[in-house]
């Protein structure tokens, strides 16, 4: 199963809850597997070689006194957890900083898609009443190609903008668009332009096509995978240096960690849900004018 499988196939609740299983399982067995050496890590031995101790004869302490004592003490690094909380810090501060910036980006891109489909249904609907106070012989070609329309924003727009292809999208918009004036060009042709309801249906389908190219451009832009790897990469880095640097007793270090990691699992299902409006949990959905009969 592929990973837009998954978003799509995949119910919500069941993505969190195998996103949670996966993360505590690996952190709880790195706990239990490498506690005794996290240990070591946070309480270093002294590192190169041990100083041979000075000699003891009355003449050497009498020559060298204070100063032969001084050198006969090994010189130890102080804990490696204290250099660890520093890279922690660094490591959490960016984690933190990019995920509140990009959940922040993902809201209001998700919202004004929201906003751009909603105003793109509304057209629709304008559309199709003003086409349909026309004659049959004019705003029956309008009414099938508007149809066509919405069968192409359904079938066609929306699963690839699922995957995040917006070029494909804008070349299935722009055919269906043309479809629908090559419609209107006719019925003008045929004295439509006459009619009342003729600059209500105009005006209907230019705020159409804005809404549809404002829908297309808040689709996710090829950046969007790499911000979501990097926050990914942080999060993990910040959970392995905790895991390793930061050792308690056993039982509370592989609880503590597991619920950290259960937190991070977290928040980075609610970014990735986030990431893209077409898929997951959130996912806009196609408006209900668009796959009518």
């Amino acid at each position: 199963m592929s990973f837009s499988q998954l978003m799509t196939d995949t119910p919500p609740w069941a993505r969190l809850t195998l996103a949670i299983v996966i993360s505590v399982t690996i952190t709880v067995s790195f706990v239990r597997l490498l506690h005794e050496r996290t240990l070591r890590l946070a309480h270093l031995e002294p590192e190169g070689d041990e100083v041979e101790p000075a000699v003891t004869t009355t003449r050497a302490v009498n020559a060298a006194g204070e100063a032969a004592q001084a050198q006969a003490t090994p010189i130890t690094p102080p804990p490696a957890w204290e250099l660890a909380a520093r890279v922690l810090g660094l490591t959490g501060v960016g984690f933190v900083f990019l995920l509140a910036f990009a959940l922040g980006h993902f809201w209001s891109n998700n919202q004004d898609l929201r906003q751009a489909v909603q105003n793109e249904a509304t057209n629709m609907g304008r559309a199709t009443a003003a086409a349909e106070f026309l004659p049959t012989a004019q705003g029956g070609p309008v009414l099938a190609a508007l149809s066509d329309y919405g069968t192409s924003v359904a079938d066609e727009q929306w699963p690839v903008l699922a995957q995040g292809n917006r070029e494909d999208a804008i070349v299935a918009h722009e055919a269906a668009a043309a479809h629908v004036l090559e419609a209107l060009a006719a019925a003008y042709a045929a004295g439509a332009s006459q009619e009342y309801p003729w600059t209500s249906l105009t005006t209907a389908i230019d705020d159409l096509f804005i809404a549809a190219t404002e829908r297309i451009a808040h689709s996710p832009t090829s950046e969007v995978p790499s911000v979501l790897i990097l926050i990914f990469i942080l999060a993990i880095t910040n959970l392995a240096l905790t895991a390793a640097f930061l050792p308690t007793a056993r039982g509370p270090h592989m609880f503590l960690t597991g619920a950290m990691a259960a937190i991070t699992a977290i928040m980075l299902f609610v970014l990735i849900e986030a990431a893209n409006p077409y898929v997951g949990g959130g996912a806009v959905q196609v408006p209900q004018i668009m796959v009518q009969p």
